[in-house]
Parts: C-alpha cells; sequence; structure tokens
C-alpha cells in the first residue's frame, strides 16, 4: 500500500504522477490537503503570494473574480485527481487542515475506511 500526502499545488498534470505512484503497490491512497485558506479563499484585496518550495513571489489583487476563478481551477483539479485516482484503483480523500488529527482521523479516515478503531 502507498499512501501519499501532498496539496498538489503544480502545475502540472496529476495524471502521470498518479499512474507512476500506483505502479507496483496493491493500493493507492492520496490524502490532498490544504489548508484553510485554500480551501474556502475569501476576497481580501492585494496580497502577496509565495511559494513555500522555492519562495517565489507573486503579487495579485484577490478580488471575487479572482476568487471564484482560482474555486473554479481548484475544483477542476480535484475532479481530476479523483477521476484518475479511480482509474488507478486508488482512494482519495481530501483533507482541510484546520484541525487536529485525532479530528481528520474521526471525522475523515474512519468513514472512508482508511482507518479502525480496535481495543
Amino acid at each position: 500500500m502507498r499512501l501519499v500526502l501532498t496539496d498538489f499545488m503544480d502545475p502540472a498534470d496529476p495524471a502521470p504522477v498518479l499512474r507512476a505512484l500506483s505502479g507496483g503497490c496493491s493500493k493507492l491512497i492520496l490524502v490532498h490537503v490544504l489548508g484553510p485558506w485554500e480551501a474556502a479563499p475569501k476576497a481580501e484585496g492585494p496580497a502577496v503570494l509565495e511559494g513555500a518550495e522555492d519562495g517565489s513571489q507573486l503579487d495579485i489583487h484577490l478580488d471575487g473574480r479572482a476568487i471564484e476563478a482560482y474555486r473554479r481551477r481548484l475544483n477542476a483539479l480535484v475532479s481530476a485527481v479523483k477521476d484518475e485516482m479511480f482509474r488507478c484503483g486508488g482512494q482519495y480523500v481530501g483533507v482541510v487542515a484546520d484541525r487536529g488529527i485525532e479530528l481528520v482521523l474521526k471525522d475523515t479516515f474512519l468513514p472512508a475506511g482508511l482507518a479502525e478503531v480496535r481495543g
């Protein structure tokens, strides 16, 4: 079994990566982790976005139109990842990193059959 934790905030097509990750394992589980703002952004005016991987910066103006475009792209990404996970026989789980791991396990992993309570 292979467990992958990612935010998938990359411009590349996720399908080839997911196909490669699914090879040679009995089950691929993808946990798509987003921060609270990434999951539900709000218009805030001028902002600077900083790339966590390379420190690059982008000056933007966050208005309703920009937020709606971001939501459309995020929804398209999630849909594409879910579709590819289905084709690979894997499982997709979306998580917002705004709570402790205990709540994530209880509210997300248990219902998805990815964790169990013993004892």
